[in-house]
């Protein structure tokens, strides 16, 4: 086995050696672009930065095509990060400009933070070097699944010699929403499965004004046969405190209904079961909350209750 060791550097990629390179032209692989100015001198010439031109230089103008060599050049390390997003993508106006503004806004580095970093040099030393594994999309998704704590500890396991398998994930995904539905019902995720078993698999029914639907786990290949949705539904989520601050601000007692009281108070329990059959239970149970807005009278004679 042979195993390549070279690497590139700034004079093996210099510009007059490239094949694209004209002596009274310089650089005509990004020959009729609008938005690169390319140097006649001997030197590599920045390709997306268009500074000011030498007196030897020409702008060129027409249809942008991009660098032949531009992963030589990465390795070697003279082409920027303007450069490697406006050659790497599509060249449509539309999207240029979107590109500026995400150039215009870079920080400096590639990484979100310096776990973001450690955490996919770990990996990378982890799987080891595979050379049909290790590809861009390979890399892209490992660079994707590093960049969060809690998405990288969820997926550190679909990582394999063979590349990301997310079956495991997938099973985890489904585990996790099972044995929460169990906890929460106080029961094993057996019986779950047998009281919502849907076909093959397993769904939970809801009501909505159209019907009852179901909703259940989607898999990869349910998306491929085009038996799954991709809608993702936007949740308001609940904001507790601001219906607290909001009820306070009311002044009205949740018990005797009283809106004169100098002061009131949020009375708060553990569980609803633990509720008997006194008034105040009573309301708590029909308004299905852990918290009661009282005055200060009510309030009293609950805990004297």
């Amino acid at each position: 086995m042979y195993i390549n060791t070279f690497k590139y550097t700034p004079k093996d990629v210099s510009c007059q050696l490239c094949t694209e390179y004209v002596k009274k032209l310089g650089c005509t692989s990004s020959s009729q672009s609008p938005l690169i100015s390319v140097s006649a001198d001997g030197e590599n010439c920045d390709r997306s930065l268009a500074p000011p031109l030498p007196t030897k230089s020409a702008t060129l103008r027409g249809p942008r095509t991009s660098c032949p060599w531009l992963a030589e050049r990465i390795e070697a390390g003279v082409v920027g990060y303007r450069e490697a997003v406006l050659e790497t993508f599509p060249h449509e106006r539309r999207l240029f400009q979107r590109l500026n503004l995400l150039i215009k806004h870079y920080p400096g580095s590639l990484w979100s933070n310096e776990q973001h970093e450690r955490r996919m040099q770990y990996q990378c030393a982890v799987q080891g070097y595979r050379r049909r594994r290790d590809t861009n999309a390979y890399y892209a998704a490992m660079y994707l699944l590093t960049s969060n704590d809690d998405i990288y500890r969820r997926t550190a396991n679909c990582f394999c010699k063979d590349g990301i398998e997310f079956g495991y994930f997938c099973y985890l995904m489904e585990y996790s929403c099972l044995k929460t539905i169990a906890n929460k019902h106080k029961t094993s995720i057996r019986k779950i499965i047998r009281q919502y078993k849907d076909g093959k698999t397993w769904s939970v029914p809801y009501e909505t004004k159209a019907g009852t639907k179901r909703v259940r786990p989607v898999k990869i290949a349910d998306c491929k046969r085009g038996e799954a949705s991709d809608i993702i539904y936007q949740r308001k989520k609940f904001s507790w405190k601001t219906t607290i601050r909001q009820r306070l601000n009311a002044r009205v007692c949740e018990l005797c209904g009283c809106k004169e009281a100098d002061l009131y108070e949020v009375h708060v329990i553990r569980d609803l079961n633990e509720l008997g059959n006194s008034d105040w239970e009573t309301v708590m149970k029909k308004k299905r909350r852990k918290t009661l807005v009282v005055c200060s009278k009510c309030h009293e004679r609950i805990h004297r209750h």
